[in-house]
């Protein structure tokens, strides 16, 4: 009590909750309102006392029921005093209900986002309701949080009284945010060196290559008379193998060089598309008697050179792996919720579906090189250009009916 007086001696004015006793011994909690009146002769102090005993029940009622929630409630009054904190508030920020009483909302609220939170407070002041609300609070013993939630205020004849904030604490959550996005970070940078190191290392090969197919030809054309069948052979075996690698690294410098880039996508018509991959085909529709059509097909956002070679492939990989009968190939499109589906229909000897994840993999062959040619990076490449264009390939197939290739 006499701390009580000094403090109203020294301020003039001082507010504050008290527990008193009735004649009967019950116990109830005031809001003690003193103030010093000036007087000519002696100063006098005038206290007057506000019955809480309704109020405290009402908060006891509350506390009950914020009690076991793990968000952060508090309610602040139009000065930024913290009027209010649930358990889980106060025992992540570290402060108990004693030091309540006098503590401001600002002084907890990080000076990183003081400026953006006192935006937010003059919205709640007048009677607007902000949305979603981020924040660093620190803690009392200096650690900080990163909390979200909601804010409304009470307003009492078009000023606000108070305000109820509900958060949660999610600190974990943007500490594994931020992991993440440096690990994305580091695994573009280590994709990017992969990306040039397979460009350099493809495009170095070269050279060795043409060297050896250079003196394989000169031997067997200054020496074909002076050589006998196995050499002829022997040779012939050399220049196939020169040939094999060439592919083989060309395939890789193409693997490589796509990039997965938003910047590239445009409009373009998958007409238009199919048509110029049909063209780079000529021969080989030509030798093979190829039939393909196509549906009326969409324009859609890409990179029109890789939705080109897309379509090669997988033209390409239907007239090689055909059956007895010349190629039929359909190309149709289905518009399915937010994307269109495309899909390349064939009647070749089909794929076992053992092999449907199997065959995008690099390198992978499911039949010898001397009956099917190439190098198995064909829909390694297929899948990449999808993906690039943030979609997915699949395959469905019966072995001796054809199979569909869906992207």
């Amino acid at each position: 009590t006499q701390k009580r007086i000094r403090e109203v001696m020294e301020t003039g004015r001082h507010e504050f909750e008290w527990v008193h006793q009735r004649l009967d011994g019950e116990e109830f909690w005031t809001q003690v309102t003193c103030s010093i009146l000036p007087h000519a002769e002696r100063n006098i102090m005038i206290m007057s006392w506000r019955d809480l005993t309704e109020q405290k029940a009402a908060e006891a009622a509350r506390d009950d029921l914020f009690a076991e929630t793990s968000d952060l409630i508090q309610s602040i009054d139009a000065n930024g005093r913290i009027l209010y904190a649930n358990r889980s508030w106060l025992e992540t920020l570290g402060y108990t209900k004693t030091d309540l009483p006098g503590l401001n909302i600002f002084q907890i609220i990080h000076p990183d986002c003081r400026e953006q939170c006192m935006v937010t407070f003059k919205q709640l002041m007048q009677g607007e309701t902000p949305g979603l609300t981020n924040a660093t609070f620190i803690t009392k013993d200096g650690r900080t949080i990163e909390v979200e939630g909601n804010l409304n205020s009470k307003m009492v004849n078009g000023v606000m009284a108070s305000t109820r904030g509900i958060f949660r604490n999610i600190t974990q959550r943007k500490q594994a945010e931020t992991a993440l996005r440096k690990t994305v970070v580091k695994l573009s940078q280590s994709n990017t060196e992969l990306e040039r190191f397979a460009y350099v290392a493809s495009h170095d090969l070269q050279e060795p290559l043409r060297a050896i197919s250079g003196c394989v030809q000169l031997l067997e054309r200054d020496y074909r008379e002076k050589l006998d069948a196995r050499a002829s052979e022997l040779i012939g075996h050399t220049v196939e193998g020169v040939d094999r690698m060439h592919r083989l690294i060309n395939d890789l410098l193409s693997y490589s060089r796509l990039v997965k880039t938003q910047a590239a996508l445009k409009p373009v018509d998958l007409h238009a598309l199919l048509a110029g991959a049909q063209r780079n085909l000529e021969a080989a529709i030509a030798e093979s008697a190829a039939v393909i059509d196509c549906d009326d097909l969409p324009t859609v956002h890409g990179d029109p050179t890789q939705l080109t070679q897309l379509f090669q492939n997988l033209l390409g990989n239907a007239i090689k792996f055909r059956g007895t009968q010349p190629p039929v190939i359909h190309v149709f499109a289905e518009r399915q919720p937010g994307f269109w589906q495309i899909g390349v229909r064939d009647n070749g000897i089909g794929i076992d579906q053992q092999y449907f994840k199997r065959i995008f993999d690099l390198f992978q062959r499911l039949h010898t090189r001397d009956v099917y040619p190439g190098t198995g990076l064909g829909l390694s490449i297929c899948q990449k250009i999808v993906r690039a264009h943030g979609g997915e390939i699949w395959v469905e197939s019966t072995v001796g009916q054809g199979a569909t290739f869906f992207f």
